[in-house]
This record gives structure tokens, C-alpha cells and sequence, in this order.
């Protein structure tokens, strides 16, 4: 290979290991860390021109002010990032996070954000984003609706489908930068 394939490799690899430091900090609550780390993954995201990895560093960050019930801050990093996805994936990703966020604040139009986020990610085939809407779906309608929801069932019977009809390792493990943070969150 060559050196400029190499630097390009390191660099995502650099990027990545910012993206898991703010997963751990997340995980053990220490906020402040997983911000900056989220922050500097954005950062060398950007300037690699990888889209994949920025949102990441951008779902990481807006995850942590969700956790916190900073739903207005969680607004904003929205709204500046808002036209930066180009492919039909990072659209998609950036839907997923406004559903979220819509049904956080206890507006019912989260839940047809995310619903349409999930038919689209039918459609394509794409298993780790259908997961983790799925996932969402799931878990906004256990929080609003309770544990013996029907359309809470429902999604979360798909969810498991999903999960038993596919390699488990294909869809989290594969995915994992997608999957993962969706479902420990």
C-alpha cells in the first residue's frame, strides 16, 4: 500500500479512538471527557472529509446531552450540523437523531420520524440503521406508552426478529460503530 493509504487508515484509526474514548466516558458519566473526546473526533472527521465518522462524533455528542436532559443544547448541535449529510445514509442517521429528540421532548411527531426512518432503512436493506431505529422506536414507546404496549410489543418484536434472523455478529458486531452506541445509550 501506499504511504498516503496508510496515513488515510491511521487517521481514521485516530479518529475512531477519540469516537470509543467519548463511549467510555458516556458510560462512566464523565461528561465533560466524553465531550471533548466527541468533539475531537469531529474535528479530525471534518478535516478527513468523512462523513460516517462526523456523524458519529456528532450522535456521541448529542447522546450526552440527551443523557443530561439537556434537550435544547441537543437542539442545537442539531440544527448546526442540519445540511451536512450528503448520502442517503447520513440523511437518514441525521432523521434518526431528530426522531429521537422529538419524542424526548414528548412530541408525537418523533415517533413518525422515527418510523419513517425505519420503513426507509427497510427498504435499503440497511441492518444496522433498521436496528438501531428499531431500538429507538422500542425504547420511546416503552418510556411514553409502558411495558405492555402493543406497538410497543410490536417493535420490539421486530427488533428481535431482526436480530434472529440475521447473524447476530453481522448486525452488531459488523456495525458496531453505527449499532452500538445506539443500543448502550
Amino acid at each position: 500500500t501506499t504511504l498516503a493509504t496508510r496515513v488515510v487508515k491511521f487517521q481514521a484509526a485516530h479518529c475512531r479512538h477519540y469516537l470509543s474514548l467519548g463511549h467510555f466516558y458516556t458510560q462512566i458519566h464523565e461528561t465533560e471527557w466524553a465531550l471533548r473526546s466527541y468533539l475531537a473526533a469531529e474535528r479530525m472527521a471534518a478535516r478527513m472529509d468523512d462523513a460516517g465518522l462526523e456523524l458519529g462524533a456528532i450522535s456521541g455528542q448529542f447522546m450526552v446531552f440527551c443523557d443530561l436532559g439537556q434537550l435544547e443544547r441537543a437542539r442545537e448541535i442539531l440544527q448546526e450540523v442540519r445540511n451536512r449529510g450528503t448520502t442517503a445514509r447520513d440523511k437518514l442517521g441525521y432523521q434518526l437523531l431528530w426522531g429521537l429528540l422529538e419524542w424526548l421532548e414528548k412530541n408525537p411527531l418523533g415517533k413518525q420520524i422515527l418510523q419513517e426512518v425505519i420503513r426507509k432503512h427497510t427498504e435499503l436493506a440497511n441492518l444496522p440503521g433498521q436496528a438501531a431505529a428499531l431500538a429507538f422506536q422500542s425504547c420511546m414507546t416503552l418510556f411514553q406508552q409502558g411495558a405492555e404496549d402493543r406497538e410497543h410489543l410490536a417493535y420490539l418484536e421486530t427488533f428481535l426478529q431482526l436480530l434472529a434472523s440475521h447473524d447476530v455478529f453481522d448486525v452488531v458486531e459488523r456495525y458496531r460503530p453505527y449499532t452500538i452506541p445506539v443500543l448502550l445509550n
